[in-house]
């Protein structure tokens, strides 16, 4: 939005003054937004709590000559794939990937749990040294999940997660001279006949 200062009404909170002034800009933070009074910090607020959750916890109510201050975003990562809201989210300093799959939305009943790839920026002294500018990272989604130990995300990280195939494990096909053919579940004790049975049996005959 653009600084200044702005006639508001009586019941004006932190959240409602953001829209005074069309929220932050892309280049301010959502996630600690600050009230300044008399010269003190007296209350933050994680707008993120708000847009993805609902919640409008720590609000509090404006005075006269209150000062909103948004500093400069931080962390910022994209997600994109197999998740519930791929889009690019800001992190907070002690927020991981754990932290991170939650705020997205967490997965989906379709994404690949034994992978997901991180594609990082090296920082200015690593590319001296290893002549490369961008790394792939694989990771298992599951050991991540189970792990007691985080793991941290740097700034410009592009998160991806995969879907599971599309095979179907327990399938068999009949074709050809079939009242219906197609696919059928299979199991090991399943003979030829089992299927013709399935399939409704063989043409040209009752």
């Amino acid at each position: 939005g653009v600084p200044g200062a702005y006639s508001m009404k009586q019941s004006a909170s932190i959240f409602t003054s953001l829209y005074y002034f069309n929220g932050p800009k892309t280049s301010g933070s959502l996630r600690d937004i600050r009230l300044i009074r008399s010269g003190e910090e007296i209350q933050s607020i994680d707008y993120y709590d708000f847009l993805l959750f609902g919640k409008n916890t720590n609000d509090k109510r404006l005075v006269r000559d209150d000062v909103i201050f948004i500093p400069p975003r931080g962390k910022t990562v994209t997600v994109k794939g197999e998740i519930k809201k791929p889009g690019i989210y800001e992190l907070k300093p002690n927020e991981d990937l754990n932290d991170l799959i939650e705020i997205s939305g967490n997965i989906l009943k379709t994404t690949y749990s034994k992978r997901i790839q991180i594609e990082r920026i090296l920082p200015p002294e690593d590319r001296l040294i290893e002549n490369i500018d961008r790394v792939l990272i694989d990771l298992s989604l599951e050991g991540i999940s189970n792990s007691k130990k985080p793991f941290q995300l740097v700034d410009g990280d592009i998160i991806s997660f995969f879907k599971i195939s599309n095979i179907i494990g327990n399938a068999i096909t009949i074709s050809g001279a079939v009242k219906r053919p197609g696919k059928y579940s299979f199991n090991p004790k399943m003979r030829v006949s089992d299927l013709l049975k399935k399939a409704d049996g063989i043409l040209g005959t009752t």
